[in-house]
């Protein structure tokens, strides 16, 4: 299947290289003169291709980050950055943007969550990054934590300390926060889960 490249469990080949049929999905739309095959098609079968390696790329930027306290728009643009590869395809395969904008990566849609299974961020991370993005549309654009993760702290210990400066600043922005908050996790868990059961 062509989305494998986005399974949640990152198979790749043993030596590291890009699965064999993404090579061969490449190989083929270069060399397509078959006329049974319409531009259409092999037009997908390129941007297929193409949103295959820039999500390898992405998903071992996102190994190396780990987490950050960031709106998921702004974790995807830093994961990108350190991957040095563009969005667009990946934004465009997942239905996300067609122009690119990660913008709508905040709104918690299939194709965002998508993203973050193929990027291997946990379901916690993801909810405490939505959160951030919702902050961000209650106003606070240029939200930031000082907080940097401690010696010998664990990332697990890091990001419950920010859920919990989370809901004391949620509590004072906007309380009606909390409650959408519970809205956007239900939804959340719920495409997570078939996008980890479907890989």
């Amino acid at each position: 299947m062509v989305t494998d490249c986005l399974r949640p469990d990152g198979k790749y080949e043993e030596n590291g290289a890009d699965p064999a049929w993404v090579g061969g999905l490449l190989q083929f739309c270069a060399e397509q003169t078959y006329a049974s095959a319409s531009s259409g098609f092999l037009e997908r079968c390129q941007e297929a291709a193409d949103a295959a390696k820039t999500m390898r790329s992405l998903r071992e930027s996102a190994g190396r980050i780990g987490f950050e306290p960031l709106a998921f728009s702004q974790y995807v643009e830093q994961v990108a950055f350190g991957a040095g590869v563009a969005l667009g395809s990946v934004l465009r395969f997942l239905g996300i943007s067609p122009s690119g904008d990660t913008s709508q990566l905040d709104d918690a849609g299939p194709g965002a969550v998508r993203l973050a299974v193929g990027l291997g961020v946990p379901l916690r991370e993801l909810l405490v990054h939505l959160r951030l993005g919702g902050l961000v549309r209650a106003g606070l654009p240029g939200i930031r934590f000082a907080r940097l993760r401690g010696e010998g702290e664990t990332r697990g210990d890091f990001v419950s300390a920010i859920e919990e400066e989370l809901g004391e600043l949620e509590a004072r922005v906007r309380p009606s926060l909390g409650e959408e908050y519970g809205t956007l996790e239900d939804r959340v868990r719920r495409i997570y889960g078939t996008y980890l059961s479907s890989g």
